[in-house]
């Protein structure tokens, strides 16, 4: 992130063929700017300052080019892309969604412009009557607008270990030009298509270079390995070909490095809102499991502080592996719930059995993974097993994060 360090990660990337979705104004068509306009650069010459700026960053060991065969068919999609044709395990998919310009308000200098537009009245009304409204004489002078440059690439990380996408995230990154003119606007004194254009293209390569450095500090990018590896064990808990003993020695060695998460899903995306203070986020986290709402003192001191936003990604991420993780124990209890359902389990998935729950019933005891039980708990598209195993867990701790309540309340 732009206010965050350089991450590193110890493994070689593969850069795949870029997708270019932005849209583009008709041959008949005039730009708006008032209402945004694509700034007209190509795809390739992004990419070739997005790949620079992560290479300088590091956060991969190496990012190699896409030498591989292409997707077939019309309709792309991500999942369909060919893993045979990459050299490294992760693959990154770059899909440019927008890079525009805006003209989104006035500085102080509107109160000058308007006053010489009212001086040279005769000289402004035939201006404008002669461009049919585009002349402002005193806008030509004056730099009073703000014009907003705004980009916004998706990625999409591909894994052969994980068996296609493992993680899709969008990175949008706007910079303001606050004093501009309409001469530097608009190439002519009547409208074109060319207007805005010698400003984006000047103004471009700013925002593309925050935009991937953004993306090479971003914490969440570190945990691609786990991802990976977690995509690749969920496919094998589900694979009944493979023996159960095995199954349980990959929990062993999976689970047991699996961090907590620090906030629930709601939690997070209140910390992430860049509309609320952070008094605000406080109060309003304090009352979420609260019935009557508790009103905290002002708190002056939180005022002096803001949410890192680099810290948000790194809980966002570390939420995501366990989130994964808990996916992927849950699934494979319930399957061996609706077994014993047919037939009494054999000793190995016993053993097998004894492990996840144990694994659940530990993180059971920390508060985002108790929250995140009885919202699984609550959701009607939770199997009967997987709420049977759950709802054991939580009443085998009834002194635990008021766990008696919830399970009298379910009942």
């Amino acid at each position: 992130m732009e206010t965050g360090i350089p991450q590193r990660l110890d493994q070689a990337a593969t850069l795949l063929p870029v997708l270019d979705s932005r849209k583009f104004l008709g041959s008949e068509e005039y730009p708006e700017l008032s209402s945004g306009v694509p700034i007209l650069i190509p795809a390739a010459e992004i990419i070739k300052q997005g790949r620079d700026v992560v290479t300088r960053e590091g956060l991969f060991k190496e990012l190699r080019p896409y030498q591989g065969p292409l997707p077939e068919g019309p309709d792309f999609r991500w999942p369909d892309f060919p893993l045979r044709g990459l050299e490294t395990d992760l693959g990154l998919g770059l899909e440019l969604k927008s890079l525009e310009l805006k003209k989104v308000g006035h500085n102080a200098l509107v109160i000058p412009h308007a006053i010489a537009d009212a001086a040279l009245m005769p000289l402004f009304a035939l201006g404008a009557f002669a461009t049919n409204g585009h002349l402002d004489l005193a806008a030509r002078l004056i730099p009073s607008a703000i014009v907003k440059f705004t980009v916004r690439v998706e990625l999409n990380v591909l894994s052969q270990m994980g068996g296609g996408p493992i993680l899709g995230k969008s990175y949008i990154v706007s910079l303001k030009a606050g004093a501009v003119s309409d001469t530097d606007l608009h190439s002519g004194v009547v409208r074109s298509a060319s207007d805005g254009q010698d400003l984006g293209r000047k103004n471009a390569p700013a925002v593309i270079e925050d935009v991937f450095m953004w993306m090479a500090r971003d914490p969440e990018l570190t945990y691609l390995p786990r991802l990976a590896r977690l995509a690749w064990l969920g496919r094998v808990m589900a694979d009944p070909r493979v023996p159960t003993d095995q199954k349980a020695g990959l929990i062993d060695r999976l689970a047991l490095g699996t961090a907590l998460p620090d906030l629930t899903s709601q939690e997070l995306r209140i910390w992430a809102d860049p509309n609320s203070s952070l008094p605000e986020k406080v109060e309003f986290i304090y009352n979420l499991d609260r019935d009557r709402p508790i009103r905290l003192s002002e708190g002056g001191f939180l005022r002096a502080y803001a949410v890192d936003p680099a810290w948000v990604e790194e809980a966002r991420a570390r939420q995501k592996v366990f989130m994964l993780t808990y996916q992927v124990l849950l699934e494979a209890v319930g399957r061996l719930g609706r077994q014993k359902m047919t037939r009494p389990l054999n000793d190995d998935e016993k053993v097998f059995e004894g492990k996840i729950l144990g694994r659940l019933g530990n993180w059971g005891r920390m508060p985002a993974a108790n929250k995140f039980f009885r919202t699984t708990i609550r959701d009607g598209r939770t199997g009967l097993a997987e709420k049977r195993a759950l709802f054991l867990l939580l009443a085998r701790e009834l002194e635990t994060l008021d766990n008696a309540e919830f399970v009298r309340q379910e009942i």
